[in-house]
């Protein structure tokens, strides 16, 4: 996750083998705590063509073309960390956290092992 020029918020994906594109069909980003019912749901984008579209970047909030949010996206909120969860071909998981300022800040590494 990285901020981007306008203030938004951007999310890549890649392969961590060979750095290849890939299908992308759902992401879902949580908040990074625990409710009842496990981590809260703050946005998720769902590919209206499951396992045929390549999702280089998303822009939080958007649906780019072939994608749809499956419910509005609420704002993600300064001083808390959130974990974005992609799944296509394969699954991976990334934790961030928003500081007080805005800025992000991945949490741990992109690729594990």
């Amino acid at each position: 996750m990285k901020r981007s020029s306008d203030g938004g918020y951007v999310v890549s994906f890649w392969n961590c083998q060979n750095e290849a594109e890939l299908p992308v069909n759902r992401v879902a980003v949580y908040k990074a705590t625990e409710g009842p019912n496990g981590p809260p749901l703050v946005c998720s984008l769902e590919s209206r063509r499951p396992g045929q579209l390549v999702l280089k970047e998303w822009e939080y909030g958007t649906a780019p073309p072939g994608y749809a949010l499956s419910a509005s996206c609420l704002p993600l909120e300064h001083g808390h960390a959130y974990d974005v969860r992609a799944t296509g071909s394969g699954v991976g998981v990334r934790q961030f956290h928003v500081h007080p300022n805005g800025r992000v800040e991945a949490l741990g590494t992109a690729c594990q092992q």
